[in-house]
């Protein structure tokens, strides 16, 4: 949040993270190691403001750490390949959330490198600052930037509701790549949009979405990912070649279809359950759950609906 420090920004399910975990060396010490991951729940935070967070790691073993205390972190791009004064000039830009110093270091700057650890930081600055001069970004005629900081770049967008600048990036993927981001971008933007909503109103949300009420924020995203889904349709030859492991496409579809559950958008959720079939993406125990979470949010709204 604002309040955080360390800077780490808003943080909801699928975010992918790295996880401190300790694990003993060849010489028998033991020492830290950093491990890639997926959040899959976030704890509301207690009485000291304090927060949980459960992520899957690579193996999938689940971790839980205390949000805050330096054993989660942003994936970015590794450090290493840029010098030291590079690096402490965009740390100093991102203490002082300074995003124009941020953007202007970042188009004047010569390798892909730094342009790509300024963007990222970019997307780490956690205050609208920050989204204006991505958006801002990408109306210039940017050079070349890892596909791990686009990735940041179209994560940030997509959980604002900047949907259609989030896809413009997938362009720079290949297709089955550009499948699997697209499905997150979706999924990140009901997500926040759902979150930040709950946040707004309390007990009050589910009234919202009910015909007598509405709620035009949600209704928003709920549309742009409606219009969103057929883009898939191009993408379908490709991603049914893919014959390696498919669960980055599952998980992510399951996401999505958790995200239009918790909006209350079942319609919307069978929707993206049909692109699924169509993409032949493999189905697992967590996409009944999904299908069966929707199924009870219908039953929950149509009895909300009658007592009104």
């Amino acid at each position: 949040t604002d309040r955080d420090p360390e800077g780490f920004g808003k943080i909801f399910n699928g975010h992918e993270v790295e996880v401190m975990v300790m694990k003993r060396k060849a010489d028998g010490k033991m020492g830290k190691n950093w491990l890639p991951g997926v959040v899959i729940a976030v704890s509301p935070a207690d009485k000291e403001g304090k927060r949980m967070v459960a992520a899957k790691i690579d193996g999938g073993a689940t971790c839980e750490v205390d949000l805050g205390y330096g054993a989660l972190r942003r994936r970015e791009d590794s450090r290493d390949i840029v010098t030291q004064r590079e690096a402490m000039t965009v740390q100093k830009f991102r203490a002082k959330k300074d995003g124009l110093g941020l953007y202007e270091y970042m188009l004047k700057a010569q390798s892909v490198a730094v342009r790509s650890l300024a963007l990222t930081t970019l997307c780490r600055l956690n205050q609208d600052s920050g989204l204006e001069y991505i958006r801002k970004w990408l109306e210039s005629d940017f050079r070349r930037i890892t596909s791990v900081s686009l990735r940041d770049a179209a994560h940030m967008l997509g959980s604002r509701g900047y949907i259609e600048e989030a896809l413009a990036l997938t362009k720079d993927f290949k297709e089955d790549i550009a499948a699997q981001l697209t499905v997150e971008v979706l999924a990140m933007a009901m997500n926040y949009t759902v979150h930040e909503e709950y946040d707004r109103l309390g007990e009050n949300f589910q009234l919202s979405v009910t015909p007598e009420y509405g709620n035009p924020k949600l209704e928003n995203i709920i549309s742009k990912v409606n219009e969103a889904l057929p883009l898939f349709g191009r993408l379908k030859s490709a991603v049914r070649r893919v014959t390696g492991n498919r669960q980055g496409l599952t998980d992510g579809f399951n996401e999505l279809i958790f995200s239009c559950g918790r909006a209350f958008a079942v319609p919307l959720a069978f929707k993206a359950l049909e692109w699924m079939e169509q993409l032949s993406i493999p189905k697992d125990a967590a996409t009944y759950k999904a299908i069966g979470n929707n199924a009870v949010r219908r039953v929950s709204l149509l009895a909300k609906v009658w007592d009104l």
